[in-house]
C-alpha cells in the first residue's frame, strides 16, 4: 500500500519572508526609510548637544574670569585703606600696607598697578565690557562701602550673543580710611 500524500497546506503570508526566504523590496525601503529618519534625529540631537555644551564652557569661562577679577578686587578693597577722594568712576586707588594699589578702567582693559608692576585683569579671548566703581559711603563714621560692576563677553564671533555681568558691594576691614 502506497502512502497517501499529504495536501499541501498553505503556510500564513509572513511579512518579514518571502516564500523564497527573503525580504520583498518593500519592507527594505521601508526599514531604510526608518533608520535614516531615527539617524537623522540622533545626528541633529548630538550637534545640538555639543552647541549647549560650547555655549556653556563659553559662560563658565565668562563667570570665571569675572570671579578672579572680583576675587581680587575683593581682597585688596577688604585689607586696604580705599581712598574716597578725589573718586573716579573708572579709577579705585588702594593703600595696602603703604603699597598703593590701582585698579583703572580705560574702557577697553581693565589694569591693575600695584608699585611698577602693571598686570592687565583680562585673558585675551575675553572682551570686559564695563567696569564701574560706585562710593557708596554715607560719612567718615561708617566704613566705606564700594560697588563693583563688571561686565564681560567673549572676543568670539559665534558667541557674541552671551554677556556677563556681576555686580557686588565691598566693604573695607582697615581701621582708617581717607575720605
Amino acid at each position: 500500500m502506497k502512502p497517501t500524500p499529504q495536501p499541501k497546506t498553505h503556510t500564513p503570508y509572513s511579512i518579514l519572508h518571502t516564500p523564497c526566504g527573503g525580504f520583498t523590496l518593500v519592507e527594505l525601503i521601508v526599514a531604510l526609510s526608518v533608520s535614516s529618519v531615527l539617524i537623522v534625529l540622533i545626528f541633529s540631537s548630538f550637534l545640538q548637544l555639543i552647541k549647549v555644551q560650547s555655549k556653556l564652557l563659553a559662560f563658565n569661562h565668562l563667570q570665571s574670569t569675572n570671579n578672579r577679577i572680583l576675587t581680587q578686587l575683593k581682597d585688596d578693597i577688604r585689607w586696604g585703606k580705599v581712598q574716597l577722594t578725589p573718586w573716579s568712576d573708572n579709577q579705585l586707588v588702594i593703600d595696602l600696607n603703604d603699597n598703593l594699589i590701582t585698579y583703572t578702567w580705560d574702557g577697553t582693559v581693565l589694569t591693575r598697578q600695584s608699585g611698577t608692576q602693571l598686570e592687565k585683569l583680562q585673558p585675551d579671548n575675553v572682551d570686559i565690557t564695563e567696569v564701574n566703581f560706585e562710593n557708596l559711603t554715607l560719612d567718615s563714621n561708617h566704613f566705606p562701602l564700594i560697588r563693583v560692576l563688571v561686565a564681560s563677553k567673549p572676543k568670539s564671533p559665534q558667541q557674541q550673543f552671551l554677556q556677563l555681568e556681576n555686580q557686588v558691594t565691598y566693604t573695607t576691614k582697615a581701621p582708617t580710611y581717607e575720605l
